[in-house]
């Protein structure tokens, strides 16, 4: 089936393959990503499942008015995800008439059709319909092509679920490699393991040991060199130490040996101090009494073992004088000062809980290290103590900030995923307020990129309806410019088209206008005695029998032409169908010594007997609006849908094309039957022949009693009609139409 490639290639949107992964991967984790109507649930959002339907609707009424294929296949999607009732019934009947007007009946381009919407749309109801078109086919390349398409399409219905966790698992795999990330590895793991096993998954496993081994590698590196540092309290092997955890990714590891440099911060002194040659007799450079001073001070203040021994090692090393006299004496005061045995061991129990809330950090463990140490005395312990409960209090905190900012992506996600399903600007722009609330972050980036995708959808779409709109206009003025050619309709549908972006559509409407301004041309130059002549040629609206004759007037020759084919078929089956389209001025063939009623019938032949039956007045039309000898009889068809315009109407014409044009005009007449069951089709031997659109009409004109099928109880929908068979059947639709005797 042909279609407007300008309006295909608009609706083809080009997404990143970058957006297409992170969308893949955030619809695997999030529940709120399903379709609303295909979750069972009520919507209960601004909008209430009242504007949810009223939007499908929307969507439907759309692709009746544009007879596209992508309108169709986006209605199709939202309303087969409705819930079971008689609206989502009704709308796919709605449907289901927009798709018989896509179809020309034609059983390659039909079977054509139904593979590109299953591409498409991934869909198993359209997928079963396709493969019965297919399965009509006749055997040949063509047949074949279009099958190894469908076992494709079929082969990724059937796994669709499972390309969609290894490419969501593949995405953050390469995310976590890419940011080196413990928190991004152990999801990208966790993801891992889900899948079945494979080779794929195998080698994402591979890829994460190589990653965590890195990560490993890394840590060991700087809990080694903090552990130095903790014993030898030395300022070069502090700064090594300290360069490599700021140099770690985010972890828990980073945290707990930052937190353990910043502990022994005010212990570091300079190394090999008082242990060089010479150290016997001692040392009183100004460093070494820096250094001294700095450790009793931090004596003074912590009053721990450690510390007193440290200064004291320190303060020994130097030469005897009165700096080291003053050093001691401090020393001495700070042995000399007796701590209650309670508060010694108050102050225990607090570092020990301090302790266990820095290595287990939970609210519970920092309330209780919290109470212990303000139970203490004020002093310098009781100060490092908080200091250090403040540190623990902080990671508390960006928890509880990390736990309220996942719940807002969370929110933030859903609301992206229902732009996603329902493509409408309302919920765009809700999912946007959103997501830019967001603070920055990686998740924020990902969904800003989701919303992209969806913003750059609307705009191409509303740029195509624009187009289209614009379009229908123009092919509106071409139309009444062709049926009417003046000056003002000419000069009217030029600019129309002239405003037209370019595209396959402007092309055909400006050849089309070609034609008219020839025509207009041609006109002009015609003298007023040819006028009078052409006005004298057009006799009575009588035969040679004085019968009375609707449509075209037909001429002398014509009338002596059908009294002599009269005579050659006296006894052929058909005489009296012949009869009756020649009395209706229904019968077109204008030379007795061709014609033969066992000649296979074009489509161009059938049409414009077709339309003859259909519109009796059809003189009214000026018979140059097209080009060729049936020119008016093929601009109806195409007025009332009969024909596409697409067609190639020189090749023959098959029952089942016949049948379904026939049915058509009857329905445009408002001449309704009601469809008899399927299950009468199945009476005739060869009715697995017919597709499902097909098997729709012909049970329509079987009880119109249109056909009735061979002696053999075969309707043989793909056979080739004759002359005789297509002036057969225009015999009995004449009948059924209203049309003036």
């Amino acid at each position: 089936m042909k279609k407007d490639k300008s309006l295909e290639r608009k609706m083809k949107l080009k997404i990143p393959a970058a957006a297409v992964l992170a969308t893949s991967v955030l619809l695997s984790n999030f529940a709120g990503a399903v379709p609303v109507f295909a979750s069972g649930t009520q919507i209960t959002d601004e909008h209430g499942i009242h504007g949810e339907l009223a939007h499908i609707e929307a969507i439907v009424s759309r692709a009746e008015q544009s007879k596209s294929m992508d309108d169709l296949i986006h209605a199709r999607q939202d309303v087969n995800e409705m819930l079971e009732g008689q609206t989502k019934y009704d709308l796919q009947a709605r449907l289901r008439t927009v798709e018989k007007q896509l179809l020309n009946g034609n059983p390659i381009d039909d079977a054509k059709f139904y593979v590109s919407e299953v591409e498409l749309c991934l869909c198993t109801d359209v997928l079963s319909i396709a493969k019965g078109y297919v399965s009509e086919l006749p055997d040949g390349s063509d047949k074949e092509a279009l099958a190894t398409r469908l076992k494709t399409v079929q082969y990724k219905i059937e796994h669709k679920a499972e390309l969609s966790a290894i490419s969501a698992a593949t995405a953050v795999v390469e995310r976590a490699e890419q940011m080196i990330s413990q928190s991004d590895t152990d999801y990208a793991r966790y993801l891992v393991n889900g899948l079945d096993a494979n080779e794929t998954k195998n080698s994402l496993i591979n890829r994460l040991d190589t990653l965590q081994t890195r990560i490993n590698a890394s840590i060991a590196t700087a809990e080694s060199a903090v552990s130095k540092v903790e014993i030898t309290k030395l300022k070069a092997d502090y700064t090594t130490a300290d360069t490599l955890v700021k140099a770690l990714i985010s972890c828990p590891s980073k945290l707990t040996l930052a937190d353990r440099l910043a502990a022994i911060q005010y212990q570091l002194v300079d190394s090999n101090i008082g242990t060089g040659p010479g150290s016997n007799q001692g040392d009183n450079s100004n460093e070494a009494i820096t250094q001294a001073t700095q450790a009793v001070s931090y004596a003074e203040s912590v009053r721990t073992v450690q510390a007193y021994n440290t200064a004291m090692a320190l303060v020994s090393a130097l030469q005897p004088g009165s700096k080291q006299t003053e050093l001691e004496n401090r020393l001495n005061k700070i042995q000399l000062i007796s701590d209650p045995a309670n508060e010694t061991s108050s102050f225990q129990k607090a570092e020990e809980a301090v302790k266990a809330a820095e290595y287990m950090r939970t609210q519970e463990n920092y309330n209780k290290a919290k109470a212990l140490v303000d139970h203490l005395n004020e002093g310098s312990d009781k100060t490092i103590l908080l200091q250090r409960l403040a540190v623990v209090k902080k990671h508390l905190d960006e928890q509880s900030e990390a736990h309220k900012n996942d719940e807002a992506i969370k929110s933030a996600t859903d609301k992206v995923a229902r732009a996603e399903s329902s493509r409408t600007q309302g919920n765009y722009d809700i999912a946007k307020s959103f997501v830019d609330a967001l603070p920055s972050s990686s998740d924020k980036t990902i969904l800003l990129n989701r919303l992209q995708v969806i913003k750059d959808y609307l705009e191409e779409k509303a740029r195509v309806e624009k187009d289209a709109v614009s379009i229908s206009s123009a092919t509106v003025a071409v139309a009444k410019a062709e049926l009417n050619r003046t000056e003002d309709n000419y000069n009217a549908a030029k600019r129309a088209v002239d405003a037209l972006p370019d595209s396959d559509s402007k092309t055909t409407l400006l050849n089309r206008l070609e034609t008219v301004r020839k025509s207009m041309e041609s006109k002009n130059k015609t003298s007023s005695s040819q006028n009078s002549t052409t006005n004298t040629s057009t006799t009575t609206k009588t035969t040679e029998s004085g019968k009375a004759i609707s449509g075209i007037e037909k001429t002398p020759a014509q009338a002596a032409v059908e009294k002599k084919i009269l005579t050659i078929v006296q006894k052929h089956w058909a005489k009296n169908d012949i009869q009756k389209l020649m009395d209706h001025n229904i019968f077109i063939w204008d030379n007795s010594q061709e014609f033969n009623l066992n000649d296979k019938v074009s489509q161009i032949e059938f049409t414009a007997m077709l339309v003859r039956a259909y519109e009796p007045n059809i003189n009214v039309i000026k018979s140059d609006v097209l080009s060729g000898k049936f020119g008016s009889e093929i601009r109806v068809a195409l007025d009332k849908g009969f024909i596409k315009g697409t067609e190639d109407l020189e090749k023959v014409m098959t029952r089942e094309q016949a049948v379904r044009m026939m049915v058509k005009a009857l329905n445009e007449k408002g001449t309704t039957y009601e469809p008899l069951s399927l299950d009468i089709l199945n009476t005739y031997k060869d009715a697995n022949k017919l597709g499902p659109l097909a098997a729709n009409d012909f049970s329509f004109a079987i009880q119109s009693k249109l056909i009735v099928g061979d002696a053999e109880r075969n309707l043989n929908p793909q056979a080739v009609m004759t002359k005789a068979e297509a002036i057969s059947f225009i015999s009995r639709l004449l009948d059924k139409l209203p049309v003036k005797k």
